[in-house]
C-alpha cells in the first residue's frame, strides 16, 4: 500500500495523479483529497459524452498490482465506502464505473478479475439480469454501448473494456452473450421502472456458470 500511497502523494512525470480515497488489501481506507476538491484520477476520459470527469467524480483507488486477486477485506471496505458516498453525496448507486470504462484506450484498472457482480448483489453498478429477453431483430450493440456511456472513438478499446467489466476477459469481439447482455443493460436504462433488484437474479460471468441461461420470453 505504501507504494500506491507514494504514487498518489508525489509528483509524476506524466502529470498529476491523485485520488480521493485509497483502499488497501487489508481493508484500510485512506482519504487523500477532500471530496469537495478535484482529484486527478481519471485523466483524459469520457463517459456518457461528458469529459473532464475529474471535476464531477469521486476517485477511488484499490491497492493492487494489476494481477492479484482482490482481497475480501478490500472489497468489503469498498462496499462500505460506496454506501456512505452514495448516501451522503446523493450519487446514483448505478453510476459506479471503472477507470478502464471511462478511458478504455488508456486504462485497464481494475483488472478483469474485479468482482463487479458482488457489487451488483450489494446494489451498486449497472449489471445484467440472469433472465433476459430474446434478442430483438435489428439490435445495434453500438447504440447500447453508447447509451451505457462508453466512448466509441476507439471501438475496439470500448469492446475490450465492456468485456473486462462484464465477462471478466479482454476479448475484442462481441459474441452472442455480449449482445444479450448489452440489450438487457439498454432495457434497464430505457425502462428503469422494470428493474426491481430485490426480486431479480443477476448474470454470473464466472467460468463455472452456465452461460446458456433461459431467456425470458416477452
Amino acid at each position: 500500500m505504501q507504494a500506491a500511497l507514494s504514487t498518489l502523494q508525489t509528483s509524476n512525470p506524466a502529470g498529476p495523479v491523485s485520488a480521493h480515497y485509497l483502499i488497501g488489501a487489508n481493508g484500510q481506507v485512506l482519504q487523500l483529497v477532500d471530496e469537495t476538491q478535484r482529484a486527478w484520477h481519471a485523466g483524459v476520459a469520457e463517459w456518457g459524452g461528458r469529459g473532464d470527469l475529474n471535476s464531477a467524480s469521486i476517485g477511488i483507488e484499490l491497492d493492487n498490482d494489476g494481477q492479484a486477486p482482490f482481497a475480501d477485506a478490500q472489497i468489503s471496505a469498498l462496499l462500505a465506502l460506496l454506501d456512505d458516498l452514495c448516501r451522503r453525496l446523493k450519487i446514483s448507486p448505478q453510476q459506479i464505473w471503472a477507470h478502464g470504462d471511462v478511458a478504455p484506450a488508456r486504462k485497464r484498472d481494475p483488472h478483469a478479475a474485479f468482482p463487479w457482480r458482488r457489487l451488483a448483489l450489494a446494489g451498486f453498478g449497472l449489471w445484467p439480469r440472469a433472465e433476459r429477453a430474446q434478442l430483438r431483430p435489428g439490435f445495434d450493440p453500438s447504440l447500447a454501448l453508447r447509451l451505457i456511456g462508453y466512448d466509441l472513438r476507439d471501438a475496439v478499446a470500448a469492446v475490450r473494456a465492456f468485456r473486462r467489466h462484464y465477462r471478466g476477459d479482454e476479448g475484442e469481439v462481441l459474441d452472442a452473450i455480449d449482445l444479450s447482455l448489452l440489450q438487457d443493460l439498454q432495457l434497464q436504462l430505457l425502462f428503469p421502472d422494470s428493474v426491481q433488484s430485490e426480486s431479480l437474479s443477476w448474470f454470473d460471468p464466472s467460468p463455472e456458470a452456465d452461460f446458456l441461461e433461459p431467456e425470458r420470453r416477452d
